[in-house]
Order: C-alpha cells, then structure tokens, then sequence
C-alpha cells in the first residue's frame, strides 16, 4: 500500500535539485534572507534521504558563502558590514547583538544564533572583524549549518511521517510552503517592531 506522501518513479537527487540547493546556501549566507530549509524541508517531505542531500548541498553553499563574505569583510570590513546590514533581516541591530554573541561566547554563539534567527552572515562578519581563524571558522560553520539544516528537515519529514495518511504529497508540501510564509511573516513583524 503506497503512502499518501510517495512520489512515483525514483529518488530524485538530481544535479538541479542540488545545485539549487547549493546555491541557495550561498544566497543566504551572503545577500539573501530566506534560509535554504525551506527548500530541505521541501524535499524531504516523501522522503529524508532527499532532503538530507539537499542539505548537504545547501551546507556546500553556505560554506563557499561564508568564506567569500569573511574574505570580503576581512579586506572591505566597511563595505561588507554596509552591505549586509541593508539585507532584509540582518539590521543594524541584530549585526550589534550578533558581535556582543561573538565576543562573549565565539563559537557557541555561532550554535546559538543559528537556532534563534540571527543570520548567520551576521556571525561571519563578527567572526572576520575578531581576527578569527578561518579554518576554524570553517569548521564550526560546517557543524552549526548542517545542525541546524537536518534538525528543521528532519522535524518536516517526522512530522509528515507522523500524519502521512492525513494528506497528499502535494497537500503537504503547500501546508509546508504556508508554514513557511507565516513563519517569514512573523518573524520580519518582530523585527520592525
């Protein structure tokens, strides 16, 4: 008996679903403001494996953004802190909580704010202007993404599990899409006010 949740055919990693992926980490951990779990938690609706690739894909991203941004913001630190804090999310004052974040915990600060909606930009930025080792920051950065990535997934794919004779793939997916936006809506209304 076939789930309301299986897609026919098979698993589809395909190079676009990743690259999109990819590319969105990069997005975001630079100039974008939406977090690439919403395209992971997407795919990983009918399945986990295909969203957990998808997270690996976006890790990929993120990383490659966040080395270019310490890069740029350890030569143009002026330049780099403009540019992101004109980014939709990462205001002025969320960059001054990041720093304090930064430099009172360091690296347990880059754990926290990817769990509390500081961006993580914010943190890259803190983390070029402290005189950070970059490799370091690499590999924090690896294991605070992908946390954070697998975590939002997999509690998508549980939940859809949990309730998959209640709704089609398809129902699920724009339930998901929906949950997303009043998330986005939320969120950027606490900012402004």
């Amino acid at each position: 008996m076939n789930s309301p949740l299986a897609e026919s055919g098979t698993t589809d990693r395909s190079a676009r679903w990743l690259f999109a992926a990819g590319f969105w980490g990069a997005a975001e951990a630079t100039l974008f403001f939406i977090v690439p779990d919403v395209l992971t938690t997407y795919r990983a609706l009918p399945r986990f494996r295909d969203g957990f690739f998808a997270c690996l894909a976006a890790l990929a991203g993120a990383l490659l953004g966040g080395i270019l941004l310490f890069w740029f913001a350890r030569h143009s630190p002026t330049a780099a802190h403009d540019w992101i804090t004109a980014v939709p999310g990462a205001s002025e004052a969320l960059a001054h909580t990041a720093r304090a974040d930064f430099d009172a915990d360091e690296w347990l600060a880059l754990f926290r704010g990817s769990f509390t909606g500081r961006p993580y930009k914010l943190y890259v930025l803190s983390a070029a202007d402290s005189n950070a080792s970059l490799p370091l920051f690499v590999a924090i950065s690896a294991v605070t993404r992908l946390t954070r990535f697998s975590v939002s997934t997999g509690c998508a794919w549980i939940l859809a599990r949990a309730l998959r004779d209640q709704l089609s793939l398809p129902a699920w997916r724009r339930l998901l899409l929906a949950a997303w936006f009043i998330f986005y809506v939320i969120y950027f209304f606490r900012l402004a006010h």
